[in-house]
This record gives C-alpha cells, sequence and structure tokens, in this order.
C-alpha cells in the first residue's frame, strides 16, 4: 500500500477516519454532529487502531484529532441508560473498555499526540490526558462536567492526575470549573500551543521517525507504572459508575439533561 493513501475514510455510521502518512497515522474523531462522542463504537474503533499499530513496525507516531468544533464532548452515557436491558455490558463498554484504551495509549511503543482545536468534555479529557504529547490552539478549551450530573469522573482521574497532578483534576471535578487553552498549558495539559499544526506536527514527525519501538516502549512502560494505573483503578471506577447509575435520582437527572444518544 502507498503509505501516503488513506488506510479508511469516513464512511456513514463509521466514527473514525484514518490515513497514514509516511510514518505517521493519522486519526481522526469523525461524529462532528453528536460532538464525537466516546460510545461503544467509538471505543472499539480505537481498540482497533491500536492493534494494527501495534503489528505495524513502522508507524512511529499516532495523531489524534477531530471534525468540527468538538474535539469530544465526553462518555455517551445516554446510550448507556438507553440500554438498560443490558446494563451490565454497556457499562463495561463505558468504563471498563475505555479504561483498557487509555492504558493502552499510554503503553504503546509509538508516540502517541492528540491535536484539540476545539472543546474538550468529561470522558473526551480522558482521550487527551492519556496522549504522550498534547497540541491545542487557542480555541481549545478543556472541563469536568460529571458533577454537574451528579456523577464523578472516575475512568479518567487516574490518567489525568497522572498528568497534571492531583489539585488541578480535583478543582476541575469539584467545580466543573473549564480550563482555556493557556491554563491547560501551565497546568501541563497541554504541551504546545500553536496555531500552525502543519509545522508543528511535521517536526513532530521528524523526531518521531528518529526513534527506535523498544526503545519508545521502555520510556513508555517505565513511566506508565508510576502512575499505577492498572486493573484496580478499571475496577474502582466501574464499581462507583456503577453504583451512581443504579441511583434514581442521578439518572433522572442524566435523562432530564440528556436525549438518548447525546454525550456528557
Amino acid at each position: 500500500m502507498n503509505p501516503e493513501t488513506a488506510v479508511n475514510q469516513a464512511q456513514p455510521g463509521r466514527c473514525l477516519s484514518v490515513r497514514r502518512e509516511g510514518r505517521c497515522l493519522h486519526v481522526v474523531l469523525c461524529n462532528p454532529e453528536a460532538g464525537n462522542p466516546l460510545n461503544r463504537r467509538l471505543i472499539d474503533d480505537l481498540h482497533a487502531v491500536m492493534d494494527s499499530v501495534e503489528q505495524d513496525t513502522e508507524i512511529s507516531l499516532i495523531v489524534l484529532a477531530a471534525q468540527g468544533a468538538i474535539f469530544c464532548d465526553g462518555m455517551d452515557f445516554g446510550e448507556a441508560l438507553a440500554t438498560a436491558g443490558n446494563a451490565e455490558q454497556a457499562l463495561h463498554h463505558a468504563v471498563h473498555r475505555f479504561h483498557d484504551l487509555l492504558d493502552r495509549m499510554t503503553r504503546i511503543p509509538v508516540i502517541v499526540a492528540s491535536l484539540v482545536e476545539g472543546r474538550v468534555n468529561a470522558g473526551g479529557m480522558g482521550l487527551v490526558a492519556a496522549c504522550d504529547l498534547v497540541l491545542a490552539s487557542e480555541t481549545a478549551d478543556f472541563g469536568l462536567s460529571e458533577v454537574l450530573f451528579g456523577l464523578l469522573p472516575a475512568t479518567v482521574t487516574p490518567f489525568l492526575v497522572r498528568r497534571v497532578g492531583f489539585q488541578a483534576v480535583y478543582r476541575m471535578a469539584l467545580t466543573a470549573q473549564r480550563m482555556t487553552a493557556k491554563q491547560a498549558l501551565a497546568s501541563g495539559l497541554v504541551d504546545e500551543m500553536t496555531e500552525q499544526p502543519t509545522d508543528s506536527l511535521r517536526r513532530l514527525r521528524i523526531r518521531a521517525d528518529r526513534l527506535q519501538r523498544p526503545a519508545v516502549a521502555r520510556i513508555k512502560t517505565f513511566y506508565a507504572d508510576f502512575a499505577a494505573i492498572g486493573p484496580d483503578s478499571a475496577q474502582r471506577a466501574e464499581r462507583a459508575l456503577a453504583a451512581l447509575l443504579s441511583d434514581g435520582q442521578v439518572a433522572a437527572t442524566i435523562k432530564t439533561l440528556l436525549s438518548p444518544g447525546n454525550p456528557l
């Protein structure tokens, strides 16, 4: 396959567009009308991307971006509530599979970067926090809105704490106060602000192409282990959210504020 050609293009019903450019894989969330929500389809598609990159030893860089004004508006709790007849499986996909995805991103033997040019909310913060490098435009902003729904950001918190420390995450979770791109840069959530993403990505590609995957794997695993993220943190998040979603008052609040299929 010509490395400059698309691996797949956005198709009706697809959540992702994936394009190969040399040793770089561009992964674009392409459900902008719904806010690029983290539903089961998107999480499974992102796992499939991780599978392919693990087997393709020529890839040195993944760049995650999004169509539209919203990078990712969070987990699709409308989907979870709409599948009440199979709540256990829905929760597993909404929590455990998502946690596994974020953990894979922190350990996969390539650099994972995100290019954020819009709003990031709730579960979408986990996608950003799990990236090795985050590039953002001035139009980007970041926040955790779960407290407004009576929920908590249980799945993404370990990854955010790993990136920016306890207090910044605690403040956002407790108050739902949002961060501008400049504030996110100061906190360490964003590594570089850029209005020239093409140039920034070109420089990143040059650096990534010089690295050997075993060396990248050793660095990423060594530092990921410091955060103590693993099966225990996934189970803790799943238990916490299961208890909350079974609470009638919380479920009623979510149903009032969300239509089925809308993200949190």
